[in-house]
C-alpha cells in the first residue's frame, strides 16, 4: 500500500472533535478517506470499516447491558 501515513493522521485530525465519540470520528474519517482514496490505496477502507464494525458491536452491547441493569 503507497498511502501517505502522514496524510491519514491529517485526515483523522481534521475530523476529530471534542466530545465526540471514537465511533463517530471513524465514521467521518471513513467517509472522507471513501472520497478520496483510489486505487490500492482504498483497501485500508476496510480496516476503517472493521474498526466501525467493531466499535459500533460494542456500543450495541453497552446499550444492552445499560438496559437490563436500569430494569433491575
Amino acid at each position: 500500500m503507497s498511502i501517505d501515513q502522514q496524510y491519514l493522521w491529517d485526515v483523522l485530525n481534521s475530523v476529530w472533535e471534542e466530545g465526540l465519540t471514537e465511533l463517530e470520528v471513524q465514521r467521518r474519517y471513513f467517509s472522507i478517506l471513501e472520497k478520496e482514496l483510489k486505487g490500492e490505496d482504498r483497501a485500508y477502507l476496510i480496516e476503517v470499516y472493521n474498526h466501525i464494525e467493531e466499535l459500533e458491536l460494542k456500543e450495541d452491547s453497552e446499550t444492552i447491558l445499560t438496559n437490563i441493569y436500569k430494569e433491575e
